[in-house]
């Protein structure tokens, strides 16, 4: 027990799937007690979904739980073998960066839905990302995605972004012609680590309430909903997500 909390768990996980990969394997598969939600949570973090699920599979002190079925398809893996994150710096072409996030976000704009992403020029996308930490996706010397960290900020308009240990993300996107292979998931983590090293306890987030499909990936990695708010620069409700970080 005394070694628990300290990303070990984590770390196995990925060198099982980092050598699944170089085996050339397909898909990695578990089983876990429905009743484990640390558990869960951290293979879903890993990009593991839920196949199925065995019902009273298991009587354990007189009581049964159910066993989830989950599993990971080993070839976006192999996509995300060949991409880099690194810190985006000033050096980077920051007109590129926000074509990309306007490519992005272009599915919500069609929606109508305002994301200050979906329109902003080459001086907001810099100012929002040295507002804070970024991070770039890189592919052969291409930026494919992109995600700030930002720490929190006493005079924030909403409690979340005010906590002192909360720290949050924004300017997230992976261009479209590269989704599906993991690199959303790589650049989240980036984020978790950064926040993790700075001494944060949760990561939070906003999105727009409409973007149901937004909303439900982060809740499987482990968000929920917390409060809710409407930018000035906005034309729809946001909701505001948290996941626990702390080790």
């Amino acid at each position: 027990k005394e070694y628990r909390r300290r990303n070990i768990g984590r770390r196995l996980i990925e060198a099982t799937i980092e050598k699944g990969v170089l085996l050339g394997l397909e898909k990695i598969e578990l089983t876990v007690h429905a009743s484990n939600e640390p558990a869960i949570a951290l293979y879903r973090s890993l990009g593991f979904e839920e196949e199925g699920r065995r019902k009273r599979a298991w009587l354990v002190d007189g009581a049964y739980d159910d066993v989830l079925l989950m599993a990971l398809e080993l070839k976006h893996q192999r996509w995300a073998s060949s991409i880099k994150i690194r810190v985006l710096t000033a050096e980077d072409d920051i007109a590129a960066i926000t074509e990309l996030l306007h490519r992005a976000y272009a599915p919500l704009a069609a929606l109508g839905l305002r994301y200050s992403a979906t329109h902003q020029s080459p001086e907001i996308t810099a100012k929002r990302l040295f507002k804070g930490h970024p991070f770039a996706a890189e592919s052969d010397g291409r930026i494919v995605g992109t995600i700030t960290v930002y720490a929190p900020n006493p005079k924030a308009s909403v409690a979340v972004y005010r906590e002192p240990h909360t720290y949050h993300f924004g300017q997230f996107a992976v261009d479209p012609e590269f989704k599906g292979r993991g690199i959303g998931r790589m650049l989240h983590q980036a984020a978790v680590d950064y926040a993790l090293s700075q001494g944060a306890h949760f990561l939070s987030l906003d999105t727009a309430v409409p973007a149901g499909d937004l909303i439900a990936t982060y809740e499987r990695w482990g968000y929920s909903v917390v409060e809710r708010t409407h930018w000035g620069d906005t034309n729809y409700e946001s909701v505001l997500m948290r996941r626990s970080i702390a080790k």
